[in-house]
């Protein structure tokens, strides 16, 4: 557990320091009001199981005499609020964002400046590596938002930098914008085990900042602002366009791909190998299984599966977890609810071989394949969210699949 955890810390470094969370291409100098103008407010409520299995903990934490932790989670239930900004790729208009503040849904809803309207967007795609993720229009996007483009090249320390964003203020979310410098070009950190690069950068953000826009002076983004350290002043982290532009073109072909069921089925495939790969790992399941966790799940099986692996640690171990866990309960559910699945894979079916296709019902919004065992088979159902396709139930292990396609909520 301690080694998937400690893997996972990294991924997410910038949640336990606090969650921070423009122009044509022919114009030279920055336009604040184009800044201002496709920079945009993302709001996303907690999914009914997710806000239940919230509502749950924090009575918990109440019963237990920890009042400020049934606070913090009482305040899950209500959903949250981050940033985000408009680009153009492939013909299509995308908002960016950070992964963690979409980390628990599959859509959201994003206000422009100066309009009261909530225009639904759903979560087209989620990056591992980075904290990363891109919306998509359900229907036409905006007129009004007509894209920030991306700086071709990376940003340079001493250059002069601004932020800009949806912190909140009184409650909710307010427009801010600051500027500031470069302090480091090249900031060093490790995410699943390899290192990547941030930018380090002196534009104050605040809590509500997270995916907001890093634009240069010609308002150009050279990077998406997703943590303000604690401990020290004046130190901000970013994650540089080079990475962004990446992302972007994953959801442009996540999006074309939806309407390609060879590449469905091929992803599911891909998906589906993970698994198997990941279950034969020795020790405990590779990083890669806690990624196809779908947050249905979490809801379901999560919290237990942290207890459990909460009582086999040694109290020093014991702490670590619960400290992870307040940090990030939704992620650290997912690495318990991995290793859960681990241990059961690991049983007397012996361990996994391959998958096979089964014959699908019409009427279910999850896929169907059989996972061969050394000494037997187990159902798993599949439900693309978030870019790929993950495990919605495997078997009995974690629970039974939806029956009914899933509603959207009413607006």
């Amino acid at each position: 557990m301690r080694v998937l955890v400690a893997a996972f810390a990294s991924i997410v470094f910038a949640s336990s320091a606090g969650c921070a969370g423009g122009m044509g291409a022919s114009t030279s100098r920055l336009s604040p009001s184009f800044l201002r103008q496709n920079t945009v407010s993302v709001h996303v409520e907690a999914s009914p199981r997710i806000a239940e299995l919230f509502g749950a903990v924090a009575e918990r934490m109440k019963q237990s005499g920890k009042a400020e932790l049934a606070e913090f989670f009482t305040a899950q239930t209500g959903g949250a609020f981050g940033s985000g900004f408009a680009v153009r790729r492939g013909g299509e208009t995308f908002i960016v964002t950070n992964r963690h503040v979409v980390d628990f849904a599959d859509e959201a809803e994003i206000s422009v400046d100066g309009s009261n309207e909530a225009v639904p967007v759903d979560v087209i795609y989620a990056d591992k590596d980075y904290d990363l993720a891109v919306l998509s229009f359900r229907e036409q996007a905006p007129r009004n938002l007509p894209g920030l483009r991306l700086s071709s090249t990376h940003a340079h320390d001493l250059e002069t930098v601004i932020a800009t964003g949806y912190p909140g203020l009184d409650g909710r979310p307010s427009y801010q914008i600051t500027r500031g410098q470069i302090s480091n070009e090249r900031f060093s950190a490790t995410s699943r085990g390899h290192t990547i690069t941030l930018l380090q950068h002196t534009a104050p953000i605040d809590p509500g900042s997270s995916g907001g826009p890093l634009a240069n002076e010609s308002g150009a983004v050279v990077g998406v602002n997703f943590v303000k350290y604690e401990g020290r002043d004046n130190v901000y982290l970013a994650i540089p366009v080079d990475a962004v532009s990446r992302v972007i073109d994953a959801a442009l072909e996540t999006k074309r791909g939806l309407a390609n069921v060879p590449w469905l089925v091929d992803r599911l495939g891909k998906s589906c190998g993970t698994l198997v790969g990941g279950l034969r790992h020795e020790g405990e399941p590779s990083v890669d299984v806690y990624d196809l966790i779908t947050n249905d799940v979490i809801a379901e099986r999560g919290f237990e599966s942290v207890e459990a692996m909460s009582k086999r640690e040694t109290k020093a171990n014991r702490e670590e977890l619960w400290s992870a866990f307040v940090e990030n309960p939704t992620a650290i559910m997912r690495v318990a609810v991995a290793e859960r699945l681990w241990k059961e894979a690991h049983g007397k079916e012996g361990l996994p071989v391959t998958c096979l296709p089964l014959q699908q019902d019409p009427k279910s919004d999850t896929l169907r394949l059989l996972v061969k065992f050394e000494r037997g088979t187990r159902e798993t159902f599949w439900r693309f969210e978030q870019g790929s396709w993950k495990l919605a139930a495997f078997d009995k292990m974690i629970g039974t699949p939806p029956s009914k396609p899933t509603k959207r909520r009413k607006r």
